[in-house]
């Protein structure tokens, strides 16, 4: 299967596919992606914690007082 990858601005039901004489006739599969800004606020503080972390180190003055396992588990 031959791929074809682009980027475009959404502008109508439309999408202009350029070279499209190349897969005329031919299957495809079409996969779009779209990023939507708020929702990758979230996946980014819920399931990129610990990447966070990792490229924004936040460090603990001396002295700093931490929950215990039951405050920190508490409903």
């Amino acid at each position: 299967m031959y791929a074809v990858e682009f980027e475009t601005d959404i502008k109508s039901k439309y999408i202009e596919i350029k070279d499209y004489s190349k897969i005329l006739n031919k299957h495809a599969k079409v996969i779009v992606l779209v990023e939507d800004s708020e929702m990758h606020a979230v996946s980014t503080n819920q399931n990129d914690f610990i990447a966070t972390l990792l490229s924004q180190p936040r460090h603990i003055t001396q002295g700093s007082s931490f929950l215990s396992r039951e405050q920190a588990n508490a409903r």
